[in-house]
This record gives structure tokens, C-alpha cells and sequence, in this order.
């Protein structure tokens, strides 16, 4: 065979190789019995093999024939090497499948982010979906000044939409006017929030329990519900006479990881529909800035830190065993911790001391026992508790707290709302609030 011809074959074969192309051109033409083209005899010399002549073309012709493709078609790569010399034949390459792609590396998926929202009853949340809706259909969009009477609306939507256990005197013009117009001034669509609402990354296990009072045990055997439960006049309990027993935990609520949504509040009234707390507008929020959070929510309705709270109480053992449960089935890290109670630490404990006094301390330790539980100095909020009663100074505790912690803030609500359990669209504003402080706590 001419050393032409051979060299014509070594380039159309190499060309196959490296395009994966069916090779149709002169002698690089499969054999009639579908065998492969150029290997075996052929590449030596089978005096049947057609030749250029056959074809009706000269030697030249052909070599031009397959010089006018070959301009077109993609670089041969250099790692293929020369065509193989006359005298050796050519045979295809074991493999010309792709290259593999060069070693990368793996990269590990995304670990969602766990938010731990914990406390006592507005952290359950008893805002009502109802008021929400009015807020959304009646509250006039976008920022454009609203006239007196749009306010004057606006403002009884508010008065409309008050959580439970509070009343037409618990309403106050100027925190609704607060939470009207940060309703219309926000990016955050809360409007989108209705009962078909389902957050398509950010999901939520909730762990709420109904109220249980702390009792005591005393030395003697004797179980008391609390000091003032005890006829005798001369009753005079101290931690000294016996040991706090109790809360006991019958959780209502169904501890599955579920999408964010509305309903995963207090409980869902027969009148007023589903409720939620500061977990709906909070995990809304902090999805624009963590796509894969979930959101841990752990409350009592009525618990005190200073008794229900307690670091030897079962609450506070079983918080820090559900966090470390949920990190380890969803492979999480830990993203926050939000704390939301201070009322019932305006009265006295199970022994019938004030509890007031003792917040700031009890504050501080509960934290840093978080902190130290959970092995990581994670970002705390505190939601400070609303205007009434001792509640003055719980507030003052709750930020005195923030500021001897690093790594601690706090969100104010009572300019949100006087009612006892805020107002459906001041737990949307309380909620974006904690957003905000975590993010920024977070990116420090």
C-alpha cells in the first residue's frame, strides 16, 4: 500500500478517536460485513481492501479529499500523539471514550442552619391567622403617605387583629401605628403569608407543652404544689425544706420536621382559626439570607425561668437534648438562639420569693449553660418582654444581660403592642426584628 494512503489512514483514524464521528470518508470506510474500519488486515495490506484508484480518483485527489474535512474539524489533542509510523500499523486507541474530568475534589453538601426559638406563651405564638388576613387585605400597599382616614382604617384592623387574653383597652394608637407602617414600608413579603403559605427551603420542628405547674418535694416526703398551697400559717418554705419538682411535659404538638407555615402556635381556634408566633415572619426572613434553616421551637405557655427553667429541671434538659438530637438527624449546624420570656418572672416563685430580683442572675447563667451544653458560643436574642407591670425591670435584666455577653442582643417589642399576646401583625414585625439582629450577629 502506498505510504500515501497510510498516512491518510493514520490521520482519519486518529480523528475518530478523538471526535467520536462516524468515519465515512475513502479507505477509513467500514468493511461491508460491519467489521471495524482499519484494524486487523486491512492495516496491513488486504489486497481487497479498496484503494483510491477503486474509488475512481488518483493518489492525489484523495489526499485533497481528506485534506478539506480534516480543516474543519476540531484540534486533535496533543496528548493523542503523533500518527503511528508505516512500518507498525495503525491500530484505534484502547479507549476513545472522553477524557475524565481533572480530579476536583467532592464537594460536600450545604448543611442547613438550626435556629432555636425558646420561652414561654408569645413564644408559642397566639396571634391568629384572621387578623393577618384583614392586615393583608385592608392595608393599603406600598409607602405613599396614608390620609386620616386610611389611618384611622388602618389603625382598627389592628384593634381587630389583638392576640388572645387581651381587650379593646389593651389597644394603644401609637404601637399600631408602629406596626402599620413598618407593615408598609418592609421588603419582607408578608402578605404571602396565608394558609397555603409553604416556605420551599426553611422548614420547622415544633416541641410546645402544655402549662404544669413546679412544685416542691419535701424533706419529709411530702409533695406541696407550692408554698401558698399550705393551710398552716406557720408555713415558711425555703430551698432548704425540700427540692422544686416538675414542670411535668405533655407535649401538644406534633415534633416532625414540617415546612414553615402558618399553624404552629398555641393552638388553632374554633372562631379564629390557626395561630403563629414569631417563627412565621423570623423563618421568612432569615431564609432570604440562609437559604436551609430550620427552626427549633421549644415553649410553655406560663413558665418562669427562675422555676420551670431551672438548669436542674427537666425543661432545660430536655431543651439541650432536643437541640443536639435535631443537629444530629439533620445533620445541622447550630445558627442561633432566640430567648422570648420574662412575664411570669414578675411574680414569686414555688417557694413564695420574688422571682424579679433574681432574673438578671438567672438570665445570665441560663445562657452561658447553653453556651457551654452545647460546646459553641452560638449568637443569642433576647426578645425583650412588653410594657407592664415588673416588667420595667425585667427589661432592664434582659439588656443588662446583652450587654455583659458577647455575642448577645436584644429586639424591642413594647412599642409593638400593649396586648398581652401582641397582635397579628406585631408578631410579624417582632419576628423579622430577631431576623435582622441574628443576621448581623452572624456576619460579625
Amino acid at each position: 500500500m502506498p505510504h500515501s494512503r497510510l498516512m491518510e489512514r493514520a490521520r482519519c483514524l486518529t480523528v475518530l478517536a478523538a471526535l467520536w464521528l462516524a468515519v465515512l470518508a475513502f479507505g477509513c470506510t467500514p468493511e461491508g460485513d460491519g467489521g471495524g474500519a482499519g484494524t486487523g488486515a486491512d492495516a496491513q495490506g488486504d489486497p481487497g481492501a479498496p484503494s483510491s484508484g477503486d474509488l475512481g480518483m488518483s493518489e492525489a485527489d484523495a489526499g485533497d479529499a481528506m485534506a478539506a474535512p480534516m480543516a474543519d474539524a476540531r484540534p486533535i489533542p496533543r496528548d493523542m500523539g503523533p500518527a503511528a509510523p508505516a512500518d507498525m500499523g495503525i491500530a484505534p486507541p484502547a479507549d476513545i471514550g472522553a477524557p475524565a474530568p481533572a480530579d476536583m475534589g467532592s464537594v460536600a453538601p450545604r448543611r442547613p442552619r438550626l435556629f432555636i426559638i425558646a420561652g414561654q406563651s408569645n413564644a408559642e405564638g397566639n396571634a391568629f391567622y384572621t387578623g393577618l388576613q384583614q392586615l393583608a387585605n385592608g392595608l393599603p400597599a406600598g409607602n405613599d403617605p396614608l390620609s386620616p382616614q386610611q389611618r384611622q382604617a388602618a389603625r382598627q384592623l389592628i384593634a381587630e387583629s389583638q392576640g388572645g387574653w387581651c381587650s379593646p383597652e389593651d389597644f394603644r394608637e401609637n404601637t399600631a401605628d408602629t406596626v402599620i407602617d413598618h407593615l408598609r414600608s418592609t421588603a419582607l413579603d408578608w402578605r404571602r403569608l396565608d394558609l397555603a403559605y409553604r416556605h420551599p427551603t426553611v422548614r420547622i420542628r415544633a416541641r410546645q407543652y402544655d402549662y404544669a405547674p413546679v412544685g416542691i418535694q419535701m424533706a419529709d416526703g411530702r409533695d406541696v404544689l407550692r408554698c401558698d398551697d399550705c393551710d398552716d400559717p406557720a408555713c415558711d418554705f425555703s430551698p432548704a425544706d425540700g427540692t422544686l419538682v416538675g414542670p411535668a411535659l405533655n407535649m401538644y404538638t406534633d415534633d416532625r420536621l414540617s415546612p414553615l407555615a402558618v399553624g404552629f402556635g398555641i393552638a388553632e381556634d374554633p372562631e379564629e382559626g390557626k395561630s403563629y408566633g414569631p417563627e412565621l415572619s423570623f423563618g421568612h426572613a432569615i431564609g432570604e439570607t440562609y437559604e436551609d434553616a430550620i427552626v427549633f421551637k421549644m415553649a410553655m405557655g406560663g413558665s418562669s425561668l427562675g422555676d420551670h427553667w431551672r438548669l436542674d429541671g427537666p425543661m432545660y434538659q430536655t431543651l439541650i437534648e432536643g437541640i443536639e438530637q435535631a443537629l444530629t438527624e439533620h445533620d445541622a449546624t447550630l445558627g442561633g438562639f432566640v430567648w422570648f420570656q420574662g412575664f411570669n418572672d414578675q411574680f414569686e416563685n414555688a417557694y413564695c420569693d420574688p422571682l424579679t430580683p433574681l432574673y438578671q442572675g438567672n438570665l445570665r447563667r441560663f445562657l452561658e449553660s447553653v453556651r457551654e451544653d452545647l460546646a459553641t458560643p452560638v449568637p443569642m436574642v433576647i426578645v425583650k418582654a412588653r410594657n407592664s407591670g415588673n416588667l420595667f425591670e425585667i427589661q432592664e435584666a434582659q439588656d443588662a444581660v446583652a450587654a455583659a455577653l458577647d455575642g448577645v442582643e436584644t429586639v424591642e417589642t413594647s412599642d409593638t403592642s400593649e396586648c398581652f399576646h401582641y397582635d397579628s401583625g406585631a408578631q410579624i414585625v417582632i419576628g423579622e426584628r430577631i431576623a435582622a439582629a441574628m443576621v448581623e450577629l452572624l456576619a460579625r
